[in-house]
């Protein structure tokens, strides 16, 4: 077995990178970047998405966005559309209930030294609350707390009527289209479409219900699981493949004239792994360093050597058995940034669960 290349973590020419775009009904686009200026704003934010969570919230806090600062609410005026924001009590009135939004993070090109928003996107939603304050009497902070999926999830209504002979695939998609806004169909594996498309009615149906649970239920009933991102609804089957290759191997950085470890696979390894990860009762939970690439779905492992903090033993119950592959699901992922931070608070945390969570899961509900 051969060991594959190593992605070590990024050192000081690697500086934080990252752009908030605001689009306010009726007027232009809105953005805040760390391209900006030599002194752009102070952002801080927390992303939380999970595959079993109706609502992925985000919250973000930009700082002194005001005249007296360097680096105004300043984009490309002119061919881009976009604004310039003198002053930030200006900002709330533009910025209201259901404002679209995009956070992406990441690190800017050592090479050229700028940022690239698109492969770094790391949320897509609508702004829920946006909250002008002071902080520590000098400090002006705009907060924003956002959501996604909030109007999808509880005002859609699904009024679907389907022919005889349609099946569960072609349900979802007619069910899809009737909502308002109407969702996507995202990714959706092999074994998923090919369950989907097995199902055929005998007779006509009709579905009433909030389309979230329409669209839960027919997942469920074809024993899979689904959860909705900005690129639509993604569908995945329970019966994951245990010998598929992980999708992202992380390990703790190497130590100064220290050979990699080997990797039970060539899928290379990244070196961003922070602290120590721990074991839950269902998988495992670590941070790594900022890191767009993983998402819902994601298939991680830990390299060969990397040390876990086993699960507390609380009697008479015994801890959950150690996971000997270190392979897991990402079935939730949460990005915190600061970007003036000045340690380890550029990151990513990943809540892993094992293969067979979900059928375990599965089998669970069903026994109740």
């Amino acid at each position: 077995m051969g060991s594959g290349p190593v992605l070590n973590r990024p050192q000081a020419n690697f500086l934080r990178g990252w752009k908030i775009d605001l689009y306010p009904q009726g007027a232009d686009q809105i953005t805040i970047s760390s391209d900006q200026s030599a002194d752009p704003l102070r952002v801080v934010f927390s992303v939380e998405t999970y595959a079993l969570m109706e609502y992925w919230q985000a919250q973000v806090d930009i700082y002194n966005a005001s005249t007296g600062n360097q680096s105004t609410l300043q984009a490309n005026s002119g061919a881009s559309g976009n604004t310039l924001v003198q002053n930030a009590s200006q900002l709330p009135a533009g910025v209201q209930i259901g404002t679209p939004i995009a956070i992406a993070a990441g690190y800017k090109s050592p090479t050229s030294g700028t940022f690239d928003p698109n492969p770094n996107l790391i949320y897509q939603g609508n702004v829920f609350q946006p909250m002008l304050t002071r902080e520590n009497v000098v400090d002006t902070r705009l907060r924003l707390r956002c959501m996604f999926s909030l109007i999808q999830s509880t005002f859609n209504m699904s009024r679907t009527a389907v022919a005889k002979n349609t099946s569960d695939y072609d349900a979802l998609q007619q069910i899809l289209k009737s909502g308002t806004p109407p969702i996507p169909l995202g990714d959706v594996d092999d074994k998923a479409l090919a369950a989907l498309q097995l199902n055929v009615y005998s007779r006509g149906r009709v579905f009433f219900d909030r389309q979230a649970v329409v669209l839960q239920d027919i997942v469920r009933d074809n024993n899979l699981i689904s959860w909705l991102a900005p690129n639509g609804l993604n569908i995945r089957s329970m019966d994951m493949d245990q010998n598929k290759p992980p999708d992202f191997i992380f390990g703790p950085p190497l130590a100064a004239n220290t050979e990699n470890s080997t990797a039970a696979s060539q899928t290379p390894i990244t070196r961003t792994l922070l602290g120590v990860p721990e074991q839950t009762q269902d998988g495992i939970l670590f941070r790594v360093l900022m890191d767009s690439r993983i998402k819902i779905s994601t298939v991680v492992q830990l390299a060969p050597g990397t040390v876990v903090n086993q699960f507390p033993i609380q009697l008479p119950n015994l801890p959950p058995l150690p996971n000997q592959s270190q392979t897991y699901f990402a079935a939730g992922v949460r990005h915190v940034g600061d970007s003036r931070g000045t340690g380890e608070d550029w990151y990513t945390e990943v809540h892993g669960v094992t293969l067979n969570f979900f059928p375990t899961l599965l089998q669970a509900l069903i026994a109740k």
